[in-house]
């Protein structure tokens, strides 16, 4: 079960503040599932992506949209919260280290 402030940093770290997309028992369950707020926000930021998949650029009466970065733009963020998983896996949490060199 994730908690409240585990619910808030996953709705914040996806810009999802509200449940129109998303409820608390949504984010409840893919915390569970995925192993953490991390990898919850990661999987988000991929269904986000899949989502807008089939968006494209266009122009019209002038203006152009770039809807088509979006889809993009949220596989970068799903990288960027998989690449914290793995430095928070490959971190020792131990500080620094030293040792005295002998010669």
């Amino acid at each position: 079960m994730a908690t409240a402030a585990e619910i808030a940093a996953v709705r914040l770290n996806t810009d999802e503040p509200t449940e129109a997309v998303y409820t608390d028992e949504d984010i409840t369950d893919l915390v569970g599932s995925e192993g953490g707020v991390v990898q919850a926000s990661a999987a988000i930021w991929r269904q986000k992506a899949a989502r807008w998949a089939s968006m494209v650029n266009t122009s019209a009466e002038g203006a152009s949209y770039s809807f088509g970065d979006r889809a993009r733009n949220a596989l970068a963020m799903a990288k960027d919260f998989d690449s914290r998983v793995v430095v928070a896996a490959t971190s020792t949490g131990g500080g620094v280290r030293s040792r005295a060199i002998t010669r």
